[in-house]
């Protein structure tokens, strides 16, 4: 049976996830979305570009942040890709804090 890939919309890119457990979460660079739910409403919490988007999950020191404005559950997205650089992960970050202005944790 194929497992089917979970999408999520944030800002003008498509993310991977959003996922409660970090077993598809990439040891890679890129994009991680720290998204909360409170079982009806999924809101965004943090975006942030990391060489390594599995390790900053726990390793991340705005982890005070995300407990702080957790609303529930704690889910995980990213993004990445090999054909995207540091230069460009930063610039869709910045992309996505402009169109989106009230992510809590920065």
């Amino acid at each position: 049976m194929a497992q089917l890939k979970t999408r999520q919309p944030i800002g003008n890119y498509e993310f991977e996830g959003p996922y409660q457990t970090t077993e598809r979460v990439p040891e890679a660079e890129g994009l991680l979305a720290v998204i909360t739910s409170d079982g009806r409403q999924n809101y965004l919490i943090d975006v942030v570009y990391t060489l390594d988007v599995l390790a900053s999950i726990s390793d991340s020191p705005r982890r005070s942040c995300w407990e702080q404005y957790n609303r529930g559950i704690l889910l995980y997205a990213f993004l990445r890709s090999d054909d995207l650089e540091a230069e460009t992960y930063q610039s869709i970050n910045r992309d996505i804090r402009t169109e989106m202005r009230n992510i809590p944790c920065k």
